[in-house]
């Protein structure tokens, strides 16, 4: 952190919002990544043989992400955000 960001603990501030910054942008693209994978899931699962696919198919896998996933998907993404706030320049 720059010297002129370091009184009043401004620069712990700066860190701080960078974290939160990071992980919110983290946990979004995890859930992005968690609900593709459902919907790949069902279309491998259902399609391939010839069955129906399940009635929406998306809400599920969101729902999943939002509900099931999301502790894990939240963990893993604070220790993305902290390395990646580590790393930043």
């Amino acid at each position: 952190c720059p010297k002129e960001f370091v009184c009043n603990g401004v620069c712990f501030r700066w860190q701080i919002l960078s974290v939160s910054l990071f992980w919110t942008g983290a946990v979004l693209c995890n859930m992005l990544h968690v609900v593709v994978s459902g919907m790949v899931f069902h279309v491998l699962i259902h399609g391939g043989e010839g069955l129906p696919l399940p009635s929406n198919p998306l809400v599920r896998s969101l729902r999943h992400a939002a509900t099931t996933s999301l502790g894990s998907i939240c963990y893993g993404s604070l220790f993305t955000a902290a390395i990646r706030t580590i790393r930043w320049e």
